[in-house]
């Protein structure tokens, strides 16, 4: 970011998670191994989106539209556990309780500002114990500086940045982020152009590889 709260853009690649969103955890991997081919840094910023809701029993003598989009929550937590399951990897329930998700958003900017080595680390663990053993509370601001420690990455003022400046950082991001057009995530910023989800991932490669090859589409 080029000033506390707001981002620059100037990175190759930029991208939104929100621990909150399966649709992140599922697109974490792919994208380290995206930047890991390419050899480039990401630049990585948290956005704040809605959280999945449960959603209600569709009645039998529902009108067309409600059970249309019953329809469509079910095959999106199909398409989550299916992708997740081939991965290997665990998600116990994608409707977690409500959760506010802004703790573990500023700790990741605290570990991106101080310690950027342990960035990766941060964000397997707060995803991982988020998602597959559900053992965190990411509005823990305990349990959050706790990873910040488990990594390694600087601990003093840590305490004092949840609590206070990273808050108006991070608020100050939201508004940044939504008025460049980001509102879901995993976002992915190339050349200025935004692609949400982790199905443009092809595409984002072609277009970090200078277009070499045909498009992926």
């Amino acid at each position: 970011m080029s000033e506390a709260g707001t981002p620059s853009f100037d990175a190759k690649l930029t991208v939104c998670i929100d621990f909150k969103s399966p649709q992140a955890y599922l697109a974490k991997d792919p994208t380290y191994a995206l930047a890991d081919e390419l050899d480039l840094e990401i630049d990585w910023l948290p956005l704040l989106v809605a959280q999945m809701t449960r959603p209600e029993p569709v009645a039998e003598n529902a009108d067309r539209g409600t059970r249309h989009r019953g329809f469509r929550a079910e095959y999106a937590e199909r398409e989550i556990q299916r992708y997740a399951d081939l991965r290997g990897l665990v998600i116990k329930d994608v409707y977690h309780a409500p959760v506010d998700s802004s703790l573990a958003a500023v700790g990741l900017l605290w570990v991106k500002e101080h310690s950027p080595e342990c960035l990766r680390g941060y964000m397997d663990r707060v995803f991982d114990r988020y998602w597959r053993t559900q053992e965190l509370d990411i509005a823990d601001a305990t349990a959050i500086a706790g990873i910040v420690e488990e990594i390694g990455a600087a601990r003093e003022g840590c305490a004092a940045y949840l609590d206070g400046e990273g808050r108006r950082v991070l608020e100050r991001l939201q508004t940044s982020l939504h008025e460049a057009g980001l509102f879901n995530v995993p976002g992915y910023v190339v050349d200025e152009e935004i692609y949400f989800g982790r199905q443009h991932l092809a595409m984002i490669r072609w277009l970090l590889t200078d277009k070499q090859g045909h498009p992926p589409i």
